[in-house]
């Protein structure tokens, strides 16, 4: 159990990506006693006027502006920073990626040089996957490989060597802290409300093919309380640390409890490429705080479940798969101790499955195109024989049926203009099987009279030699009705 620690009060404190799963509820919390100002587009209707009425100043701040004029006017005295805005990649560019990541968090750093402490929020999604348990330690080597989102890590693992060599440069006492996975209120719930949605939508929900998942689910209510003990544990050089929580979950275990709590089947789906999530050992303010042991299961009982065997999980060798097995660690157990103050050596000894990286990089460019509106370039991924298939739902207003070729392709895009004011594509999540990828996202879509809502979307692509021939768009017709009529 934490032992309880003295809040911050009297501070000025310096917060990017306000209104996000992990950041804003830190803002919020550290308001009550401290002077706390946001960074952020704000995208989001009544977000700024939220947040001022938590008593925080925000400030609009684009990290993709590479201009640098961004934080003119932004004071610069600020006692304490954590920087986890973050440009994820959606759009498969992996250089812009990089680039806006890494100059931004140097710019932010050298505004705030003069401060106590810097929190760069990093992932754990960068370490070179091993055994599906493997209780991953900062010393672990990293690759940035995530099929569900290639360039999220790279830009992830260039940003830690800038905050790196800002930190020695400026002489800032900084901690990089490599979170897992956050859940519970605020922002979109984390990870498992993902889950959830997908299950009350009847989604199918890819899983490996064998075994299952794990990661270290760490509460909202344990994020916010562990943010004073990181920066405490800021030094110069910087410090690396793994931030979850102190028990190793299976994703799969937890899906069934969800199931269990709401009775809503979930579909799980084995599949070559999931969201890999990385179970981790740290002790990341060693001294000054302990993380909180099992206050998930406090939270939410645990429900009964069957031993979990073990397992067959491919291991990478060479350019080959090879088959071992390995024992499965039972949820609960605790992780031991690790050494936080080392660097990860950066190797790239873990090849793609054959296949899969043509497959994906189609797709991905697919989206850059489309967010480009180079429909040359989205019909150069496309068969010449193409289905381009949406709901029939949306037959009224000539947006619905099945598409054919890249003459109907072109028809499709040129009569969206006629029913939306725009529309704005995110793809968060790429999965694989065989011929087939499937993309989870979301879109923001403003209708003719300028109103802008967030939409789920499921994409599923079929493609055979090098080709798209099949995209089917999924989503809720209900919701695009009401926008459009609004």
């Amino acid at each position: 159990m934490t032992e309880p620690t003295a809040p911050l009060k009297g501070k000025k404190i310096l917060v990017t990506g306000g209104t996000g799963q992990v950041a804003r509820p830190v803002a919020e919390s550290l308001a009550e006693h401290n002077e706390v100002w946001c960074l952020g587009r704000f995208g989001a209707p009544g977000v700024e006027r939220e947040l001022a009425a938590r008593g925080i100043t925000t400030w609009r701040w684009d990290m993709d502006d590479l201009r640098g004029d961004g934080l003119r006017g932004v004071p610069e005295d600020f006692t304490h920073v954590i920087h986890s805005a973050v440009r994820r990649g959606e759009d498969g560019d992996f250089n812009a990626a990089v680039e806006v990541n890494a100059v931004a968090a140097g710019r932010l750093m050298t505004h705030c040089r003069t401060a106590e402490a810097f929190l760069f929020v990093s992932t754990g999604a960068l370490y070179a996957r091993q055994t599906l348990d493997h209780p991953y330690t900062e010393t672990d080597p990293v690759d940035g490989v995530a099929d569900w989102l290639p360039a999220y890590p790279v830009g992830k693992i260039a940003t830690e060597g800038a905050v790196r060599a800002f930190a020695r440069v400026l002489d800032l006492p900084t901690t990089i802290a490599r979170l897992n996975i956050a859940y519970g209120p605020g922002g979109y719930g984390g990870v498992p409300m993902l889950y959830y949605k997908r299950m009350l939508a009847g989604e199918p929900i890819p899983v490996p093919l064998d075994g299952q998942n794990w990661c270290s689910l760490l509460h909202t209510d344990d994020l916010v309380a562990q943010v004073p003990a990181l920066w405490r544990a800021a030094t110069t050089p910087a410090r690396l640390v793994n931030w979850g929580g102190d028990e190793p979950v299976g994703i799969t275990d937890c899906i069934r409890h969800m199931e269990a709590l709401t009775g809503v089947e979930a579909k799980l789906v084995p599949s070559e490429v999931t969201r890999e999530n990385l179970p981790v050992r740290s002790h990341a303010a060693q001294g000054a705080d302990r993380t909180v042991h099992g206050r998930l299961a406090r939270r939410h009982p645990p429900h009964p479940r069957k031993p979990v065997p073990r397992a067959r999980q491919p291991v990478r060798r060479g350019n080959s798969m090879q088959t071992a097995s390995l024992p499965r660690t039972p949820t609960g157990a605790q992780p031991g101790p690790a050494v936080p103050d080392g660097t990860s050596p950066e190797t790239d000894t873990a090849p793609r499955l054959p296949g899969r990286s043509a497959h994906l990089d189609l797709i991905q460019r697919a989206y850059r195109a489309f967010g480009s509106r180079d429909v040359a370039a989205l019909l150069e991924t496309l068969a010449p024989d193409v289905e381009w298939i949406h709901p029939e739902g949306m037959a009224a207003y000539g947006l619905g049926g099945t598409k054919h070729g890249h003459a109907g392709v072109r028809e499709f895009l040129s009569h969206v203009p006629n029913v939306l004011g725009g529309m704005r594509l995110q793809p968060e999540e790429f999965v694989q099987s065989g011929d087939r990828v499937v993309v989870f996202g979301t879109r923001q879509v403003t209708s003719r009279r300028g109103r802008t809502e967030t939409l789920s979307f499921v994409h599923s692509w079929t493609l055979s030699g090098g080709k798209a021939v099949r995209m089917e768009d999924i989503f809720d017709t209900a919701a695009f009705h009401r926008l459009i009529e609004s």
